[in-house]
């Protein structure tokens, strides 16, 4: 009876328990909704001008349901400040379907900037379905004005001269402006710039500066989203001469080491000017120039913009014709120029021709030599050491040195064969050669 008590006891308690439990209330039913939102821009990725989401899966939403955004940038922005109506973005209709896309177009003056990121999120009836974080694009990088010049590079008072620039980075064609206020002659507003075939911004001021020295302007780029870039323009203005640089050297021509005389006139007064022959640097002597003031190879002009300065040809500049340049390194636009030759050097022998057998005494005479200079003799290939120099020094074995811009030597030869041999001379300074022949019979 006790066991039948007790078992009795058992299923009632358990009753109870079972009866309790399933008073419970059924939970909510859970969201299973997907959906899919991106960012639509405006052509230059400077803004977004719309938001899509489409319905990927799961049941029908209530054109009521609200979507809501928030911008990470700009949250008092008045697109986000009250939520969207689901229906809005379906041309009004009741409810969002599987596959269809809510579409959202922002008015073109709250279209909010792409820089930021944008959350949306889907509520029906307190329940959130769906939210998402799109990453706003990475904007375009701001302009950048990477180079400017001048053409030409040393204008002149009252020369036409064109300003380039090189532009980098997001900006707009009417964005682009020269700033040539402080130039001398300069347009007193900016002067949009133009873009030429080879990807350069140009401005031509067409009448040219009217004071020459060095002034500043500037060129300005900017894109839609307001950022700017300014790059410094340097003008440079050489003063016009109002007529011609002349320079002569006299004399017209001379040997290698000989001294010659330089003149120029109406070259800017005060100014500093280079010589140089046929690339080789000139420095002036400073024995006689009482009318030529220079530091090393720079001649500092007369205010009258003269100069008359003498130097000695330099062994590299010949033999040959060639051109002396005078330029103005203060005005590079000054220039002037002159012809003139060095004498090329020679040798000549004496006897040129003899029996083979029989000894003979041969005589060199060399012309146009540098002046102070180290000259080896070579017969047939191997140096020579003469027997006596009427002109000049003999100074070791096989060295002849110190003979000038002439110099004259025998020695004697004896024996041999039948046959053409070169003598010749090498200056060892300037590196100038002669070569005469003699021949055995």
């Amino acid at each position: 009876m006790a066991t039948i008590l007790l078992l009795a006891l058992t299923v009632t308690l358990f009753a109870a328990i079972f009866a309790w439990v399933t008073a419970f209330p059924s939970p909510p039913p859970q969201n299973n909704n997907q959906f899919q939102a991106s960012l639509r821009y405006t052509s230059n990725l400077t803004y977004v001008n719309g938001i899509l989401i489409t319905h990927l899966a799961g049941p029908s939403v209530a054109g009521t349901g609200q979507i809501y955004l928030a911008s990470s940038t700009q949250p008092t922005a008045p697109e986000f400040a009250t939520p969207y109506s689901v229906s809005s973005g379906l041309g009004g209709a009741k409810t969002w379907n599987l596959g269809q896309v809510w579409n959202l177009t922002f008015p073109l003056t709250e279209m909010p900037k792409a820089g930021g990121n944008i959350t949306v999120y889907v509520v029906v009836s307190y329940q959130l379905l769906f939210s998402v974080i799109l990453p706003g694009t990475t904007l375009a990088p701001p302009p950048t004005i990477t180079s400017t010049a001048v053409s030409p590079a040393t204008p002149t008072i009252g020369t036409i001269y064109t300003v380039y620039a090189t532009i980098t980075g997001s900006f707009t064609a009417n964005s682009v402006f020269v700033n040539l206020a402080a130039v001398p002659g300069g347009p007193s507003s900016p002067q949009k710039m133009t873009l030429n075939g080879q990807g350069f911004w140009t401005y031509t001021v067409p009448s040219g500066a009217t004071a020459n020295g060095t002034f500043y302007g500037f060129v300005n780029a900017s894109n839609g989203a307001g950022q700017q870039s300014t790059g410094l323009v340097v003008v440079t203005i050489y003063p016009s001469t109002g007529g011609s640089w002349t320079l002569t050297v006299g004399p017209g021509s001379g040997l290698v080491g000989s001294i010659a005389t330089a003149r120029g006139a109406g070259f800017a007064g005060s100014s500093s000017v280079v010589l140089t022959m046929d690339t080789v640097p000139i420095i002036p002597s400073g024995s006689t120039n009482a009318t030529c003031t220079f530091a090393g190879s720079t001649i500092t002009t007369t205010a009258a913009g003269t100069f008359t300065c003498q130097f000695a040809i330099p062994a590299a500049a010949g033999p040959g014709p060639g051109t002396l340049l005078a330029s103005d390194t203060t005005y590079p636009t000054q220039t002037a120029s002159a012809s003139y030759t060095v004498t090329a050097w020679t040798i000549t022998l004496s006897p040129t021709t003899h029996a083979a057998s029989s000894a003979v005494t041969v005589t060199m005479t060399g012309a146009g030599f540098a002046a102070t200079s180290t000259v080896l003799l070579y017969y047939n290939g191997a140096v020579i050491t003469p027997a006596s120099c009427t002109t000049g020094s003999i100074s070791g074995t096989n060295v002849v040195t110190t003979f000038g811009a002439a110099f004259v030597c025998t020695w004697s030869l004896s024996g041999g064969t039948a046959g053409t041999y070169p003598f010749t001379a090498i200056d060892t300074t300037s590196g100038q050669v002669a070569t005469a022949y003699f021949v055995r019979t």
